[in-house]
């Protein structure tokens, strides 16, 4: 069993809170991400369920028994680290081996355990090499051998491929999801990387000044932030966002831009005040669908993705991204019409930029 729960939990450092009132459930063999930018708090979480911090109030459960005061030792986890660290004077085999010779185990099922966890990371190969001999990415997996041959209650990641460039960090993401796949432990992973929160978490937490903001699937965060922070920060590229007013015939920017909007989503937005409009890049089209809204911009930049370009847009002084395909044959200057449906359409209150139901 493997269920952790963290419940209430506070620390700082000194006068300084990181951590405010931490409440999140992790079950028997999810794969959680931990998402955020730097200094949220995301690694500060992580090492305290570790034990290698502690905590200022509250109470961290494994399977349900107290594990808040528990020295890292008996916590049972394996945690992989940003840094390799990794002996440079010993082979792959012994950086493996090393923590369960520490333990006393005896060395026939050292063996086992290392030729094992060795098989499955497709280290057999390299178990007589030493660190100096292996690539960035063969490191990391002597790495995350050397956790896994514990046989811990879950897995912890820091950071992990931060160090690897982007091809092999593509590369990595994939094993780490296969390893998770073939093992069923459960497992927590701190990123500044949405797109590597997006392609590994079952779920995802998303962490601003040592808050959780939300969690949910990646399906869920992306179609339905619950405030302009998460929709800024999942997405790549991310929302849309425009400072808007309610008339009696649609939304206008604050240059008097007009966006016309149907009578009864009108009617459900008449009382929410300044709001903030926001859609994605991705979801915008060039031609009219039913129940679609359409605004006029003009192109102002052009990147090319391939298949696609990335447009940004002057939409009377704010600037939009829109993500469509070349062969809509647009120009740099043009002035455009776009389009994006109404189920598409997400509103927020300006001031506190929490999501409004506007019942679209």
């Amino acid at each position: 069993m493997s269920r952790i729960e963290v419940s209430d939990l506070c620390k700082s450092y000194g006068d300084v809170d990181v951590l405010h009132d931490i409440n999140l459930v992790i079950e028997e063999g999810e794969f959680v991400v931990l998402v955020g930018p730097s200094g949220c708090g995301k690694s500060t979480l992580l090492r305290t369920i570790a034990g290698l911090e502690t905590s200022k109030s509250g109470e961290i459960r494994f399977d349900g028994e107290a594990a808040t005061r528990l020295p890292p030792q008996e916590r049972n986890l394996s945690m992989v680290f940003q840094s390799y660290a990794l002996y440079p004077h010993m082979t792959v085999r012994n950086n493996i081996a090393y923590g369960l010779r520490n333990r006393k185990i005896p060395k026939p099922e050292i063996a086992a355990r290392v030729d094992r966890v060795a098989e499955t990371l497709q280290l057999a190969q390299l178990l007589d090499r030493r660190p100096g001999q292996l690539s960035g990415g063969q490191r990391q997996r002597v790495a995350m051998g050397r956790a896994m041959v514990r046989e811990p209650r879950a897995f912890l990641y820091d950071e992990p491929l931060s160090n690897l460039d982007a091809f092999l960090r593509v590369d990595m993401r994939s094993e780490i999801k296969k390893l998770h796949h073939a093992l069923g432990k459960t497992s927590i992973y701190v990123t500044h990387d949405q797109v590597e929160a997006m392609t590994l978490g079952d779920r995802i937490v998303v962490m601003n000044g040592g808050k959780i903001e939300q969690t949910g699937s990646p399906e869920a965060l992306y179609d339905d932030p619950v405030n302009v922070f998460v929709g800024g920060f999942i997405g790549s590229p991310p929302m849309n966002f425009l400072d808007v007013t309610v008339s009696e015939k649609g939304l206008k920017l604050a240059d008097g831009t007009a966006i016309a909007l149907p009578r009864d989503l009108l009617q459900n937005l008449s009382s929410a005040g300044d709001l903030t409009l926001g859609f994605r890049p991705e979801q915008v089209k060039v031609a009219a669908d039913t129940d679609a809204v359409s605004m006029c911009g003009t192109i102002a930049e052009c990147d090319v993705l391939g298949e696609d370009h990335m447009l940004t847009l002057d939409l009377g002084g704010k600037s939009v991204r829109v993500r469509i395909s070349r062969s809509a044959g647009w120009e740099i200057g043009s002035t455009e019409t776009f389009f994006v449906s109404l189920a598409d359409l997400r509103f927020f209150d300006a001031t506190s930029g929490r999501r409004i139901n506007s019942g679209a």
